[in-house]
């Protein structure tokens, strides 16, 4: 505390305990002739202002005590007390499942199961091959789509098989696999990216379009679309047996659809 600010407050406290008189002149006049304002410094100004607020503190009555205060104190503010929901795991509370709150609830989608997986063809199941998909056409594989695959189905893969002539051994017209699982047809006479393709039993890469011998009946022709659990690793150009044990070993779920052809 600097001498000034000490000073000022002596003033103070003197005037409050009713002895003003001992700061005044004899003549009785204003302390502030006695103690002029512009002849002192700053900072005894600065005390005269404090001096001056300590007065302003005292009680006018008798010079002795301060006033009391007057009116009513506003009671202490009580912050409302507020309910706040445990956090998940914490409390008593069991944990309550969220919702969007945009979507709502929504559908559970129940994963395709291997009953409904199906394919389709040009033709009704049983129905005749178009002249286009066999030897006395183009000769080109027919376009084919599939619904449903199963859940789990990493490939697909499709076989075309003349198992009508018994008890001879069936031949082989066409074995594709590596197909997408996310693909759900093949293009009319065209190979997807990354498939292979087996040897048939024409000692062909590819499809062999139907062709019996003449006047030897109708032959049916099973074409066969699997869905596999794992990748196919074999190349192209493997023998269809070799390829077609292998995709039947891994296949899950199965489908066909039958088509029929006479020379």
């Amino acid at each position: 505390m600097t001498h000034a600010t000490s000073h000022a407050i002596d003033v103070g406290h003197a005037v409050c305990a009713g002895r003003a008189s001992a700061w005044t002149r004899a003549d009785s006049s204003p302390i502030t002739t006695w103690f002029p304002y512009h002849s002192v410094s700053v900072g005894r100004r600065t005390a005269i202002i404090i001096g001056c607020l300590a007065l302003a503190a005292c009680d006018t009555g008798d010079g002795k005590t301060l006033r009391e205060p007057t009116g009513t104190l506003p009671p202490p503010t009580v912050p409302a007390a507020t309910t706040e929901s445990p956090r998940d795991g914490v409390g008593t509370l069991a944990s309550l499942a969220l919702q969007d709150p945009v979507l709502g609830d929504q559908p559970i989608l129940a994963a395709p199961v291997a009953g409904n997986f199906r394919l389709i063809a040009p033709w009704l199941d049983g129905g005749s091959i178009d002249l286009r998909h066999t030897c006395d056409g183009e000769g080109v594989a027919p376009a084919l789509s599939w619904a449903d695959a199963p859940a789990g189905t990493v490939e697909l893969a499709v076989s075309v098989i003349n198992d009508s002539v018994a008890p001879a051994t069936p031949t082989i017209h066409w074995v594709i696999a590596g197909i997408n699982p996310d693909d759900i047809s093949l293009i009319e006479a065209n190979v997807p990216l990354g498939a292979v393709q087996a040897t048939t039993s024409f000692n062909e890469i590819g499809f062999s379009a139907p062709c019996p011998i003449a006047d030897s009946g109708i032959h049916e022709y099973k074409f066969t679309v699997y869905a596999l659990n794992q990748q196919v690793e074999l190349a192209d150009g493997t023998p269809a047996e070799d390829l077609l044990a292998f995709v039947q070993t891994v296949s899950i779920a199965s489908a066909n659809v039958i088509g029929t052809f006479r020379r």
